[in-house]
C-alpha cells in the first residue's frame, strides 16, 4: 500500500489555487445546466423489480431525462436549480469567480439551456 505525500502548503502555487477555483465554478455551471432540463417528480410505478420514474406535479424527487428514461437526479451527482442559483448568488462564487453579479451568470446559463454550446474554459 501506498503512502501519500503530505502536501505542503509552501508548494502550493497561486496558479494551481486559481485554476481549482475556476474548476469548481465551471463545474457548477455545468451542472446548472443539466439541471435546468430536470423536472419533478416521483415513483410513478415498478416493472421488473425497478422503479419507474416520472415528473408530475407536486413530485419531491428532483430528475432528468436520458435514453432510458427518467431517473433521479442524486444518481449524477445533480441538484435543483435552486441550489445553483444560491451558490451563484453567494459570497463564494464571488470570491472564487472575481465575478460581483451572480444573476448575470444565471441569466447567461438560462439563455443558452438547451443548445449545445462547446465552451472554450
Amino acid at each position: 500500500m501506498s503512502r501519500l505525500k503530505k502536501l505542503d502548503p509552501k508548494e502550493v502555487t497561486d496558479d494551481s489555487i486559481r485554476s481549482l477555483a475556476a474548476a469548481i465554478c465551471i463545474q457548477a455551471a455545468a451542472d446548472y445546466r443539466r439541471s435546468l432540463r430536470g423536472k419533478w417528480g416521483g415513483v410513478i410505478g415498478r416493472e421488473n423489480g425497478h422503479y419507474i420514474y416520472g415528473p408530475y406535479e407536486g413530485g419531491n424527487t428532483f430528475l432528468l431525462h436520458n435514453k432510458k428514461g427518467w431517473h433521479p437526479a442524486i444518481k449524477e451527482g445533480i441538484k435543483p436549480p435552486q441550489e445553483y442559483n444560491d451558490f451563484f448568488m453567494s459570497g463564494w462564487f464571488e470570491e472564487l469567480s472575481g465575478i460581483e453579479d451572480g444573476r448575470k451568470v444565471i441569466m447567461f446559463l438560462r439563455s443558452v439551456r438547451g443548445r449545445n454550446i462547446n465552451f472554450s474554459w
